[in-house]
């Protein structure tokens, strides 16, 4: 596994929560937060 810098880790937290909400909101959207979530 990669080294992250503490930045990189940062905005992996981040866009796992907006992954969350936005999954949260478009629920009926099949797979759309996976296909996110796969980023990180």
């Amino acid at each position: 596994m990669a080294m992250e810098t503490p930045a990189e880790v940062y905005c992996c937290r981040r866009l796992k929560r907006f992954v969350l909400s936005f999954k949260a909101e478009h629920a009926r959207v099949p797979n759309i937060g996976d296909k996110l979530s796969s980023f990180c």
